[in-house]
């Protein structure tokens, strides 16, 4: 599913920043859903983005840009 998607990247969060540097893998809750975005405005193929269904609207609000939905997609699916 998510292979559509070329160079996909996962926007996270955390409440523990000083420890991402030596994380190797990111977790998803299986009651969150999901949303791989498009920043249409970036050039070339780096611009998706997996984001947390009710976190779209803030990462667009911080980037200053709109992000155009692609696919929601539950935690729970074996794809993530």
């Amino acid at each position: 599913m998510l292979s559509e998607y070329p160079n996909i990247k996962a926007v996270i969060w955390t409440t523990t920043p000083w420890t991402i540097p030596a994380n190797l893998a990111i977790s998803v809750g299986a009651d969150i859903e999901y949303c791989v975005v498009e920043d249409t405005e970036m050039e070339g193929k780096d611009n998706y983005y997996l984001i947390a269904k009710d976190r779209v609207g803030i990462v667009q609000e911080l980037i200053g840009r709109p992000l155009k939905v692609k696919r929601t997609v539950s935690g729970k699916h074996n794809a993530l």
